[in-house]
């Protein structure tokens, strides 16, 4: 929804796009400056048609800047995509996203270059990379949540853990990649710093990668556009 200030000789327009990976609101934002010779009622019509206009903009994403992040981009591209895409692939395609942006969802999209996208790759062939394969936290999350003055219910509510896998990180016992990812994001700490990953060694089948790279295309080309 967007918002309309008054500064000045212009007009202020604010779009809210969503939330990015810390959980802090994107805005966008633009001025607008009636014509000389408007009256104020052709000036507040105006308006509101601009700030209607700008917000479908925001929401196709063709307002966008350097400075966006790639998970708040796939987030928006997600969402634009929802229709076009079979449920099926929708589903594989979203199941995807946790492991692509622990790895470059950090990043700028002016920022992205080919090395990381070859790291990532290269990552994904290598063993402990599977997503059932579970994960064992290096650090003693009971004394974190002493230390940081956190319940249990507070740590499940600000990173998106459920209580029972805060309790069973309580415990010392491993969990899913997607729970070490919440964690890691949470935590802003590497995966691999954060966890040691446990049992199963053996790297995704290529089909898989092939899977994370054109998805991964088909949203930075989208970006480019």
């Amino acid at each position: 929804m967007s918002t309309i200030q008054k500064r000045n000789n212009g007009y202020f327009i604010s779009v809210s796009c969503g939330y990015d990976t810390n959980g802090k609101q994107i805005r966008r934002t633009m001025t607008y400056k009636p014509e000389p010779g408007m009256t104020a009622k052709q000036i507040e019509k105006e308006v509101q048609r601009q700030a209607v206009l700008f917000e479908e903009k925001c929401k196709r994403g063709n307002n966008l800047d350097s400075n966006i992040k790639f998970a708040a981009f796939a987030e928006l591209w997600f969402a634009d995509r929802k229709k076009d895409l079979r449920p099926k692939t929708y589903a594989r395609y979203l199941s995807m996203l946790p492991r692509i942006n622990a790895a470059i969802g950090h990043l700028r999209l002016d920022r992205i270059q080919p090395l990381h996208l070859r790291q990532f790759y290269d990552n994904l062939s290598e063993g402990g990379i599977r997503q059932d394969t579970k994960y064992k936290c290096n650090i003693d999350v009971s004394k974190y949540l002493k230390d940081n003055k956190l319940s249990g219910a507070e740590l499940s509510r600000q990173s998106g853990l459920s209580t029972s896998t805060v309790t069973a990180l309580k415990k010392g016992n491993n969990v899913t990649y997607e729970s070490a990812v919440k964690l890691s994001e949470y935590m802003k700490q590497p995966l691999d710093t954060l966890f040691t990953s446990v049992g199963s060694g053996k790297p995704l089948a290529p089909k898989t990668v092939l899977h994370h790279h054109r998805l991964i295309s088909s949203i930075l080309s989208t970006a480019v556009e």
